[in-house]
């Protein structure tokens, strides 16, 4: 299934001018789901550090706390993973 997308650019005319150009592209479903799951992507590893300075900031975590946070890292870690080799099939695990 295909998808219209339009977008503008600026570009100079012959005048030197300064313009908008419209363009429309057809885009494919799975360019547009692997955009937006490239966006989850950073938007969930921006909020991971939030997260991970909250758990350095427990003077003695608990043993149910250190277990949660390894399964945290784990999904953060598939996260950044797949950010590095732009594999944005899925955010499944992440």
């Amino acid at each position: 299934m295909m998808a219209v997308v339009n977008s503008e650019t600026w570009v100079f005319n012959e005048t030197g001018d300064r313009v908008r150009q419209p363009s429309t592209e057809l885009v494919d479903d799975a360019t547009i789901v692997a955009a937006e799951n490239a966006r989850t992507l950073r938007e969930r590893a921006a909020s991971a550090i939030a997260s991970n300075a909250a758990y350095l900031t427990l003077t003695t975590p608990t043993n149910a706390q250190n277990v949660a946070q390894l399964r945290t890292l784990t999904r953060e870690c598939s996260a950044l993973i797949r950010l590095a080799l732009a594999a944005f099939d899925t955010t499944d695990d992440t």
